[in-house]
């Protein structure tokens, strides 16, 4: 499928077929046949339809927008300097390019008490030091689609509502409303700092370089982005984002109630001989997990 958009230079816009990663770099596929290679976690997957211009640079096309046309490639930079006691240290935070960079950022997650980002589209973005002493990365910030489902968005977005530069509007926000328009917002999922370079405010430059990168490159389900939003327990007691303009909004419901009516489920599943659901990966094998360790807890009780 080809279409024309009279931005960019009329670009041919084709639709993407395939996508494929391989080491820090992704392959993708066009329903012409032609493929060409990307950065690992270039903002562009199956189903997205993208152009790519003489010069080389490539964009994707979001529908929903009223300036559809945005950059993939090349990968996205800023450059930036802060004080380490007597001197300063350059920083570049990026995008993901090469093989180094990817083991940086690898080796950071492990510090995030999540074990990944979750479901759906994301883009980690990683602060780079040029001081020999230090390692190459030295923090990372992600970001990804948001959840459907966020008690203090609902209270903010169910009221009128219109942004006419993205062709966005509602009344209300009512379920339908957020099925429609939930990948207007994008979300921090996860905000990492070399420990020995905490308390210098790497975290509020690395919040801010999530919002300048999301106005200018994220988009998702034909979406560009108006709002951006981070939902942490951390922010109870450092509330780093809000130099960047961040508001607080409210507390979500938190886990304890849902967690325990899964566990009621899942025991109560084993109770009546129908074992433990099977299949579906990620947080429903850890449910799972999760359950056979409370029937174990409760089989040593009794």
């Amino acid at each position: 499928m080809a279409t024309k958009c009279s931005s960019q230079a009329r670009l041919d816009w084709h639709e993407v077929v395939k996508r494929k990663v391989d080491g820090h770099h992704s392959v993708v596929e066009i329903g012409t046949g032609e493929s060409f290679q990307l950065h690992r976690f270039a903002i562009v997957g199956k189903g997205d339809r993208v152009s790519r211009r003489k010069d080389g640079k490539i964009f994707a096309f979001a529908k929903r927008a009223r300036h559809p046309a945005v950059p993939v490639s090349p990968v996205w930079s800023k450059s930036l300097r802060i004080s380490v006691l007597d001197r300063d240290l350059n920083i570049t935070i990026k995008e993901i390019e090469n093989d180094s960079e990817l083991g940086g950022y690898q080796k950071l997650t492990r510090h995030h008490y999540k074990s990944g980002a979750g479901p759906g589209r994301r883009a980690p973005l990683i602060a780079v030091a040029s001081d020999p002493s230090l390692p190459e990365v030295v923090g990372f910030v992600e970001i990804c689609s948001a959840f459907l489902v966020n008690v203090p968005r609902k209270s903010l977005f169910d009221r009128p509502f219109r942004d006419r530069s993205l062709d966005v509007s509602w009344e209300r926000w009512d379920i339908d409303t957020a099925k429609e328009f939930i990948n207007v917002t994008a979300r921090i999922s996860r905000c990492v700092v070399l420990p020995e370079l905490r308390g210098l405010g790497l975290a509020t430059l690395l919040a801010d370089a999530a919002a300048h990168f999301a106005a200018e490159r994220w988009h998702f389900g034909g979406h560009r982005p108006v709002f951006l939003e981070i939902t942490a327990e951390m922010l109870r007691y450092w509330p780093f984002v809000r130099k960047s303009g961040f508001i607080h909004l409210g507390d979500t419901e938190g886990n304890e109630a849902r967690l325990r009516k899964t566990m009621e489920y899942l025991l109560a599943r084993k109770a009546n001989g129908e074992g433990f659901p099977k299949g579906g990966g990620g947080i429903v094998s850890m449910h799972r997990s999760h359950a056979t360790i409370v029937d174990e807890l409760l089989r040593v009780r009794t």
